[in-house]
């Protein structure tokens, strides 16, 4: 998220999936699934207004949920 910040996006949310169950899972910890920005898939040199919100979804332990 500290890239989107340095490019001047202020609205951003990163989601972990908690989806990883097994030891040979978590070589993906931390693995970005997808990004979009406006509620669509982010586009490679697409301008996007800075206060936008951008999520972050990504990869991460199961056993780490707090409820």
């Amino acid at each position: 998220s500290d890239v989107y910040k340095r490019q001047g996006f202020d609205n951003i949310e990163c989601l972990p999936l908690y989806d990883l169950k097994s030891t040979a899972d978590m070589k993906r910890q931390d693995e970005v699934e997808q990004i979009t920005i406006g509620g669509k898939s982010m586009e490679s040199g697409k301008k996007y207004p800075p206060d936008a919100k951008v999520i972050i979804t990504y990869h991460s332990a199961e056993n780490k949920r707090i409820f």
